[in-house]
């Protein structure tokens, strides 16, 4: 699927060697994300992911509001609901445990409009050697996850924050960003607003879903 992106290093995630050959071309692995959510909060009617309009990347278009315009194209995806087996759409509960899209280094924690974003950092690269970063948007992280910490992809880092208590009009949801940046880049930086910024290049995550 991702044929053009590099790996590089060794790294080690509870016991599982990931091999990474420098200069050497290889796919990166559809992420377990929705398997492993589906498993951890026993979904066991999940289907399949339902996206209203303005919920997809590079969107500009509002969800929350009838219609409406983004003050800039949508840098992720919002998760807020599911279709079940039986074709009903599922809202996302705030019980929700959220895992991260593959294995990485917490980077940091910070604040963003409804609760707290998750910056992960993981070991691909791609032909231009900048790396691969995730963030997890409008979550309340479990206490266990700071600056430093190594994360499996199994593991539960967050649940979905409630938007009620920051008045906000929209359901509460998980928002998910990808993005590259290169090697020198100080990723401890990195807020909410950085989309016209050059050296940050924002990616559709629905490319790394399996």
């Amino acid at each position: 699927k991702h044929s053009r992106w590099i790996f590089r290093d060794y790294d080690c995630f509870d016991g599982l060697l990931v091999c990474l050959v420098m200069n050497m071309s290889q796919e990166i692995p559809a992420s377990t994300f929705t398997a492993d959510l589906v498993f951890l909060n026993k979904l066991s009617s999940f289907f399949k992911w339902h996206f209203e309009k303005g919920m997809g990347f590079g969107e500009n278009d509002t969800w929350w509001r009838g219609v409406g315009v983004r003050t800039h194209p949508h840098e992720g995806v919002d998760l807020c609901y599911y279709t079940n087996v039986r074709g009903r759409r599922v809202y996302l509960g705030l019980d929700t445990y959220i895992p991260p899209l593959y294995p990485g280094e917490v980077i940091k924690v910070f604040d963003d409009f409804i609760g707290q974003t998750i910056l992960l950092k993981h070991v691909f690269f791609n032909e231009k050697d900048c790396q691969l970063y995730s963030m997890y948007g409008h979550v309340n992280p479990l206490f266990h996850i700071t600056a430093g910490q190594e994360i499996d992809c199994t593991e539960k880092i967050a649940t979905i924050a409630d938007t009620a208590l920051k008045n906000r009009p929209m359901l509460s949801h998980l928002h998910i960003s990808t993005l590259w940046l290169p090697r020198s880049f100080p990723a401890e930086t990195v807020e909410w607003g950085m989309e016209n910024d050059t050296a940050v290049r924002f990616c559709d995550p629905l490319e790394f879903f399996e």
